[in-house]
């Protein structure tokens, strides 16, 4: 009996509390004051108002946030940590509008014993925008596997920064970036400039950003478009570094330039991007800035890009090999290198390229394999029959050197491609006006290509020499079938042509002898 009294007062308690109505406990508000709809930052006050909203999980999204003064502040917008391409912690999802004021930020991080965080004036961006953004930024990151950049440490989901300007200096163990440190995810970097210094000990280092990676769903949906970086980038060991972009997988990089000094010990180095992965796209880029490789066995110093490599045993499979590209684009920054396979538009090319349009203008000192277009083509071997098999991996048409190559040591160096193994197949067409000098001849080819195997030129080549250079020797080397062009000039007739080739002279040229 008393278990069921029991019974009844709790069936009864129960329908009392289902008809009672409770509070819903109300989500945190922004405590920014408003105008017109937008929250404002007027103040170093409202600034970490703004700050600890975010903190507190105001995560601003849907709204738009505007600074209308200048700011100095020591303080960190959210907290941000990375699992594979999400983010975890307190992060902005709004909109910012720096109204080209200009944000003062120092921050500095002995140890910390959480990775995988974000360093910048936002430590992340989840699918948010920030514009019109001046930052002067003085940053110290000593942790390893933190990504440190001076608007953002991560961007995910869409995230975008347009026309924010960077100066200072940014330095980090490893993983950073001018603007962002690592975006993933479809983010986007667009028209905006850095001239901060940026120095890692290790990993990935960039002008703008020191990696675009995470697979995107679209060409061009991962991006960096029109954007400038004049700082000088150095890793002092080991990665990846460039003045633009330190690692690309998939991004798409456009209409953008590097002026700063790139120097790398590491992997590849390059002035546009360092290592590109898995149909990551160069198009109308230009590099004026100096790429030094203090790593004599590194895999890949370039204008443009260190390294590119294709595989289509990764998660990056479903990408074509067609678009692993390089297009119109210009290098005239030296390169020098203690080590080989520099190249004056790639380093070294593992397997697919598309490169159209592109020219070199920058003297190239390096060791072996050392090229005034690529350096090092490598492909895979018979172990790798899918790669070998995938129709027009490899085009490169209308490029051209108009730089001296030099190779200090001997070895492999060509005018084109300084190694090219004798299973290579694609289609090449270079135009040349440089010339190749080589320190010791006897261990070298001067060819188009220059190859361990020198038997091997690739067919259709157009080459313009000059006055300076040895017409007979040219001759000599050239594959049946290749078409030389006489620059102006006065050239010594006691020639011999063995072979079928075409010769021409271009306006103002005389064969004299």
């Amino acid at each position: 009996m008393k278990v069921k009294k029991l019974l009844a007062s709790l069936l009864a308690a129960t329908m009392l509390l289902g008809m009672m109505s409770f509070p819903a406990f109300a989500a945190a508000e922004p405590s920014l004051p408003m105008e017109d709809g937008i929250y404002i930052i007027a103040n170093s006050e409202a600034y970490e108002m703004f700050c600890s909203d975010v903190a507190n999980g105001v995560t601003y999204d849907g709204l738009t946030v505007k600074l209308t003064n200048d700011i100095i502040t020591d303080k960190m917008v959210g907290d941000a940590s990375r699992i594979a391409s999400v983010l975890t912690g307190k992060v902005f999802k709004g909109i910012f509008d720096g109204g080209e004021n200009t944000i003062t930020f120092t921050y500095a991080l002995d140890t910390n014993s959480n990775s995988q965080k974000g360093v910048g004036i936002f430590a992340g961006l989840d699918g948010a925008v920030v514009q019109n953004l001046n930052a002067a930024v003085t940053i110290e990151v000593k942790q390893s596997e933190y990504a440190v950049g001076g608007i953002a440490g991560y961007m995910v989901k869409g995230a975008e920064v347009r026309n924010c300007h960077v100066s200072g200096s940014i330095t980090a163990v490893e993983d950073a970036g001018g603007i962002v440190g690592k975006g993933m995810a479809n983010a986007k970097v667009m028209g905006s400039t850095n001239a901060a210094a940026v120095t890692t000990t290790d990993g990935k280092t960039g002008g703008i950003a020191s990696a675009m990676y995470y697979t995107p769903q679209e060409p061009g949906a991962m991006l960096i478009d029109g954007c400038t970086n004049t700082g000088a980038i150095t890793c002092t060991n080991g990665g990846y570094s460039a003045g633009i972009v330190g690692l690309s997988t998939a991004a798409w990089i456009k209409n953008s330039k590097n002026e700063g000094k790139v120097t790398v010990a590491g992997s590849s180095g390059g002035g546009i991007v360092g290592d590109s992965q898995y149909g990551t796209v160069i198009e109308s880029c230009e590099n004026a800035g100096m790429i030094e490789n203090t790593n004599a066995s590194g895999y890949g110093t370039g204008g443009i890009v260190g390294w590119i490599r294709y595989n289509t045993n990764s998660s990056y499979a479903n990408i074509p090999a067609d678009r692993c590209q390089i297009i119109d684009c210009v290098n005239r920054g030296e390169m020098i290198s203690t080590g080989g396979k520099i190249g004056g538009v790639a380093g070294t090319v593992y397997d697919a390229v598309v490169m159209n349009g592109c020219e070199n203008y920058g003297k190239i000192t390096a060791g072996s394999m050392s090229g005034g277009v690529i350096g090092n083509y490598q492909e895979s071997d018979a172990t790798m029959p899918e790669i070998l098999a995938i129709p027009g991996r490899v085009q490169v048409e209308n490029c051209s050197n108009f730089a001296k190559t030099m190779n200090l040591t001997g070895g492999v160096v060509g005018a084109f491609i300084g190694h090219m193994p004798n299973y290579a197949e694609g289609k090449f067409h270079f135009v040349n006006t440089g010339s190749v000098a080589v320190t010791n001849q006897a261990d070298s080819a001067i060819l188009p290509t220059g190859g361990y195997y020198d038997q091997v030129v690739p067919e259709g080549i157009a080459q313009v020499v000059t006055e300076e250079d040895n017409l007979s020797d040219i001759i000599s080397n050239a594959a049946p079938g290749s078409v030389i062009s006489l620059a102006p000039g006065t050239y010594d007739g006691m020639i011999a042509i063995e072979k079928p080739i075409t010769l021409k002279g271009l306006e103002g040229a005389a064969i004299a002898g």
